[in-house]
């Protein structure tokens, strides 16, 4: 329940009211930044999704019922990206929205990347890290990236979240703060402090770090 296909089967094609019900987590799992890029594919519905762009402060039912009513009757299906018909790492960023990064020093890619094993979302009772981001190199460039999003460039469904976004944007900012990267491109929304967990590289022996995602290898599929 409550996942991503079912909002957009209701905005595209049954028109279920998902939200008019007693069950409160139809509006509180509610993606609407993961939505509205889904709906941007499609040319009747660019429009109706920068109304909503423009209106994000709106609550996420009032969002909601505005795509619901005013999307016309339709099956839709959005094609995932896939790494083989990427032929420029600017499409890329413009879909994604990744955060372009520039290393202050070559030597920073490695640094970068042991330092983004250790920050993520953590098990304290298994004393367990799963990590949130990887840095990706594309055509000598580098991004920031969710490992959700890796799974979507190599063609798989992911139900990748606003949060995730969010958490991803946070952890690009701290990479900045703490002198490794530039970065240029969106940085919001941001997820707090709170949600993200940061490992000392002395406390890095205590924990077991795990990968959702290995850069590099052949990938099996993810469903979270």
């Amino acid at each position: 329940m409550y996942e991503l296909k079912e909002y957009l089967n209701a905005i595209n094609h049954s028109k279920k009211k998902l939200m008019d019900t007693d069950d409160e987590m139809w509006e509180k799992k509610y993606p609407p930044f993961i939505v509205n890029k889904c709906l941007s594919a499609f040319p009747e519905t660019l429009m109706l999704v920068n109304e909503m762009n423009m209106r994000s402060h709106l609550d996420k039912k009032l969002q909601f019922d505005f795509l619901i009513n005013s999307v016309r009757p339709r099956k839709r299906f959005a094609q995932w990206l896939k790494a083989s018909k990427i032929k420029d790492i600017e499409y890329v960023k413009e879909y994604y929205g990744y955060s372009h990064a520039t290393l202050k020093e070559p030597d920073d890619f490695l640094k970068i990347r042991e330092t983004l094993s250790r920050i993520g979302v953590a098990s304290r009772k298994e004393r367990k890290l799963y990590q949130s981001c990887h840095i990706l190199h594309k055509q000598g460039r580098y991004f920031i990236v969710h490992f959700k999003e890796l799974f979507a460039l190599d063609g798989k469904q992911t139900n990748l979240s606003e949060n995730d976004i969010a958490r991803r944007n946070t952890i690009s900012k701290l990479l900045k703060d703490w002198g490794l990267v530039e970065l240029k491109g969106e940085t919001e929304p941001s997820a707090p402090l709170s949600q993200i967990k940061i490992i000392s590289f002395k406390e890095k022996n205590e924990w077991t770090l795990e990968t959702k995602y290995n850069i590099g290898k052949k990938q099996g599929e993810s469903n979270e």
